[in-house]
């Protein structure tokens, strides 16, 4: 989204039907539309102080410095969920669409071959950004990765995806200016081996889990009741990075207030404490009477 949005970056998404994803599920940008706003305003203030006062040398400076700002490149974005994005500004950075489903419903074409074709398809635009002079990064997005849309969740698609990995982290590790954000669905996750997982992860260089409370939420704790779902940090770069970064939390809240999306911090009441206590003996109950497993939810 970034990416569309920021127009100095090259934008590929592989996902069923990528074009009606790219269309539909792209969300609108509005810190474009603020940046207008404010340049309208200055644009009012200025003329004002125009009319207002005679020309210093302090206003001079003043008239630099908003020219200088307005020249600085704006690295973080706001989205409104509830809308799509403008067809003018996808039009403008138009991001590149693969289907895997194309070669899917070709004849004759196995799993392992759909994932050969993915490949290629993405070392060719890898190929096209090293040519670029203009320095552009390249931002790949995979979406749909592991679905049954692709094979049935065999031995043989897991041999396919896992070598889809390998070849496309050796390809990543030796190309500059290009980023790879890659999606497994729960379908898949729940179709594959747990183990198989396991060896997607450690191949990654970070990992995210994002998990919903739906139909949990009655063994969850009253503090949490306002969270949608949790996002879990399971991996982050160690190897090639600047600084190993270690946050103080690895696992956060998700939550939906109208158009915006907002990742917070769990603020649990401290131990010891008479809510503690009760969703403590609420979840114990809850997991006792469930077959005195461990809730993996409770804190």
């Amino acid at each position: 989204m970034a990416g569309v949005a920021d127009g100095e970056q090259r934008v590929a998404v592989v996902a069923p039907d990528a074009v009606d994803f790219v269309n539909e599920q792209l969300p609108l940008e509005l810190s474009l539309a603020q940046r207008q706003l404010k340049g309208q305003l200055a644009e009012t203030k200025q003329e004002e102080t125009k009319q207002g006062e005679s020309l210093t040398i302090a206003w001079q400076y003043g008239k630099y410095d908003q020219s200088h700002k307005e020249k600085q490149q704006r690295f973080c974005h706001s989205f409104d969920l509830s809308k799509k994005m403008h067809k003018e500004m996808l039009a403008a950075n138009a991001p590149i669409t693969i289907d895997p489903l194309d070669w899917v419903t070709q004849s004759g074409t196995c799993v392992g071959d759909t994932y050969d074709h993915l490949y290629v398809a993405i070392e060719e635009l890898v190929q096209q950004q090293k040519d670029d002079s203009g320095g552009h990064v390249l931002r790949v997005g995979v979406v749909g990765l592991g679905s049954p849309l692709l094979g049935a969740p065999d031995a043989i698609h897991m041999a396919a995806l896992f070598e889809f990995f390998s070849r496309l982290r050796a390809l990543l590790s030796r190309s500059k200016g290009v980023v790879c954000l890659a999606l497994l669905g729960s379908e898949a996750l729940k179709a594959f081996p747990d183990a198989f997982a396991n060896e997607l992860r450690h191949m990654s260089d970070s990992v995210l889990t994002l998990s919903v409370f739906t139909g949990t939420r009655d063994l969850l704790p009253e503090e949490l009741h306002e969270f949608q779902g949790s996002l879990t940090l399971r991996k982050l770069p160690r190897v090639h990075a600047l600084a190993c970064h270690a946050p103080s939390n690895t696992r956060f809240g998700v939550k939906r207030e109208r158009r915006k999306l907002k990742i917070e911090k769990f603020h649990l009441p401290p131990e010891g404490s008479r809510s503690s206590n009760n969703s403590s003996s609420n979840c114990s109950n809850a997991s006792v009477s469930s077959g005195g497993g461990i809730d993996p939810l409770a804190f």
